[in-house]
């Protein structure tokens, strides 16, 4: 990155709606990039010193900023986007993690996309609520470049398109 850029990253909020021990995860990999005002919270109140905000819960906040949903899929990592005046349109009741792994493999299969076998693959383990910390890491790493790409301006995918890597694609994504 470019020194405009890692300027560009210190004046960039962006909300997060993260779980567990992937909200560490991501905090690590966006510090590693240049992120530094990053808050761990379990609401969204006192947000307002803070340019990173990881929220530990799945609700759905309404808000003005970019949001990210980092997804662990057990062989891998998912990301949705959610730019302001996007709706997702989760079912209140919905598990996101389940929700977002059965709508990311439907839409693989609709669209006919390759190297989304793994998630289909994943699917009973999410069911059950397995998780892995590989594939945190690896929603973190989707998370951290996707958090740097809006905060230099660049164009994102955002609902209804989203993010998707198998744990082995860990080092292409770096």
């Amino acid at each position: 990155m470019t020194q405009q850029e890692m300027h560009k990253i210190k004046d960039c909020r962006i909300l997060i709606i993260g779980y567990g021990s992937l909200s560490e995860f991501i905090s690590d990999e966006l510090q590693n990039i240049g992120f530094c005002r990053i808050r761990r919270s379990d609401d969204l109140s006192d947000i307002a010193d803070f340019d990173i905000v990881i929220v530990v819960n799945t609700g759905q906040p309404t808000a003005a900023v970019p949001i990210l949903y980092p997804f662990d899929f057990i062989e891998g990592g998912g990301v949705i986007v959610r730019l302001p005046g996007d709706d997702i349109g989760v079912p209140d009741d919905a598990d996101m993690r389940i929700w977002a792994a059965r709508y990311m493999s439907g839409y693989c299969a609709f669209w006919n996309m390759e190297d989304c076998e793994w998630l289909v693959a994943s699917l009973p383990l999410i069911m059950k609520g397995e998780s892995s910390a590989q594939a945190q890491r690896t929603a973190a790493v989707i998370c951290a470049r996707i958090s740097a790409n809006i905060a230099v301006g660049r164009v994102v995918k955002h609902f209804p398109r989203f993010y998707l890597a198998d744990n082995r694609s860990l080092l292409s994504i770096k």
